[in-house]
């Protein structure tokens, strides 16, 4: 730096950018300050001047030309000096473009086709099922699960719109602590009171063609099925049918302190054309597997459990009760084995 002659104040620079280790030789504007201070100052004097624009590869293409380095037999200097010289190659970037969102007609229908039509559909079907809706009550946890719902469905909608996925799996992250918990509380309370309301429903329906049903109870030595039949038959919900021995039957129920009068026992010993009846059945259903009609007869004797089915089977009951001295699963091989899957029965009067 000197000062410019016939000036006091006016101070000119020669700055070497194009110097090696100087600076990047890259085109652009470039902030300029000056830094003023020696080692009497603890803290020198800083003063931006401004931005200046520097061309460095026109410039370097106008030196190397004058110079006649290109033209230079020692090719590596030249090389040398055009690299540090001319601007370095720019860095293109190249993002994902951002998707593209289909139009809202197409929109509107997918949200329609996933959304609206199954909700329709739900409601076809409560109405199909004959649902009693005036047990339905919604408190404070159902008007915020069904809330929930709604928001989650219109984030649903508002992803097809303009939200991205992240956005959407973030809100749907959020409502889910909320759905389940409030369903939870609702599902809770709506049992503890439906239930009871359930029940009263179904014992007045069954009671209006109670004893036009016949129900066969298998387990006739078990303490708690004889007060229930004893129970069923007074109230007037089904006409009990228990299979098994009599005698033993009627040992049980006295000493429950029971009465099985007016109740229907089907004893294997004593009614011998039930037992011929059901053993035939049984031996069509199993002779691919080897049963052969002694045998069908062995088994209807010696297992009440599979005479009930039998006789739901042939159409002597409309139903068995069972479970409370057979395990579940010999309750439901039985029924697998005699009634099966699917059954179209032709109701008989027991005699």
């Amino acid at each position: 730096m000197a000062r410019t002659s016939g000036s006091s104040r006016t101070y000119t620079a020669d700055i070497p950018v194009a110097g090696a280790g100087a600076m990047t030789p890259r085109d652009g504007k470039y902030d300029l300050s000056i830094l003023v201070g020696d080692h009497r100052m603890p803290k020198g004097l800083q003063q931006s001047l401004g931005t200046v624009p520097f061309v460095f590869h026109q410039a370097a293409k106008e030196a190397l030309s004058k110079s006649g380095i290109p033209e230079s037999s020692e090719t590596h200097v030249a090389t040398k000096l055009a690299g540090r010289y001319l601007p370095l190659p720019l860095i293109a970037h190249t993002f994902k473009p951002p998707q593209k969102t289909p139009p809202v007609a197409i929109t509107a229908v997918f949200v329609a086709l996933t959304t609206v039509i199954p909700l329709l559909a739900f409601l076809r079907g409560l109405g199909l099922l004959k649902v009693n809706t005036k047990l339905w009550k919604i408190d404070l946890h159902g008007m915020v699960f069904f809330g929930t719902l709604a928001a989650y469905l219109a984030v649903l909608g508002m992803f097809f719109l303009f939200l991205n996925l992240v956005q959407t799996m973030a809100l749907c992250l959020l409502l889910l602590p909320v759905a389940v918990i409030s369903g939870n509380k609702m599902l809770s309370r709506s049992t503890a009171r439906c239930a009871p309301a359930a029940l009263a429903g179904i014992r007045q329906r069954a009671m209006q063609t109670g004893l036009k049903k016949f129900i066969a109870f298998p387990e006739v030595t078990d303490e708690r099925v004889i007060p229930a039949v004893a129970k069923v038959l007074k109230e007037k919900i089904a006409q009990p049918v228990l299979v098994g021995d009599r005698e033993a039957a009627y040992k049980c129920a006295k000493a429950n302190g029971v009465s099985l009068e007016g109740v229907r026992i089907i004893d294997p010993s004593l009614h011998p054309e039930v037992v011929e009846q059901t053993a035939t059945v049984l031996f069509q259903k199993r002779q691919k597997k080897g049963m052969t009609l002694d045998a069908a007869l062995d088994t209807v004797k010696n297992s009440p459990l599979m005479m009930a089915d039998l006789m739901l089977t042939t159409g002597h009951v409309q139903g068995c009760v069972a479970g409370a001295a057979h395990t579940s699963a010999d309750v439901a091989r039985s029924a697998l084995q005699t009634v099966g899957v699917s059954c179209y029965l032709t109701p008989r009067i027991l005699t």
